[in-house]
């Protein structure tokens, strides 16, 4: 492929098809040509074992060509069926908006439940109990977006072992 013909980016094609990251890699698999850049250059999306195929790291920098595109729609027509049928297409403007709103409220809590499990993993790593104040910095580290009402509640779920709160060190129970 030559610098200057057009591709087409894996968001959009997901976009395109309304599919997901997953059953996109099921249609390179089943014969949809991708294409990683390389310095400037299109190189072949290697699949095998060791190769290119670490789903974070490579949705964002998928190409595909048009005529690869169009060529593997026609032999499985229930992209375009699927297609057809996106839910988001025949809703009004104010559907649409509770649409967007919902979608993000999703997204805040996907991050939310991510910051909730990399807490706990920290607070099973470390040697210390948490603080209040260490729990915001390190979720805030995760996503900025995260509510207080969100920390305030990682910070209940702890439990108290984990936790360092106010007042005096807690006894040993030995003593």
């Amino acid at each position: 492929m030559s610098k200057a013909e057009q591709v087409m980016s894996g968001g959009s094609l997901m976009k395109r098809w309304n599919i997901d990251v997953f059953e996109l890699f099921e249609c390179i698999a089943q014969g949809l040509p991708a294409y990683r850049r390389e310095y400037n250059e299109l190189k072949d999306f290697d699949t095998g074992p060791g190769g290119d195929y670490v789903v974070e790291l490579t949705v964002p920098t998928l190409l595909f060509h048009p005529s690869d595109v169009q060529h593997f729609e026609k032999e499985n027509e229930w992209l375009l069926e699927r297609a057809a049928g996106r839910e988001d297409m025949a809703l009004s403007a104010e559907e649409k908006r509770e649409l967007g709103r919902l979608r993000r409220e999703k997204a805040k809590w996907d991050k939310s439940i991510e910051a909730a499990v990399q807490i706990g993993r920290l607070c099973a790593n470390i040697d210390h109990e948490i603080t209040r104040a260490e729990l915001a910095d390190r979720i805030y580290e995760i996503d900025d977006r995260i509510p207080n009402t969100t920390i305030d509640k990682i910070w209940k779920s702890i439990p108290e072992e984990h936790r360092k709160a106010a007042g005096a060190p807690k006894k040993k129970k030995d003593e």
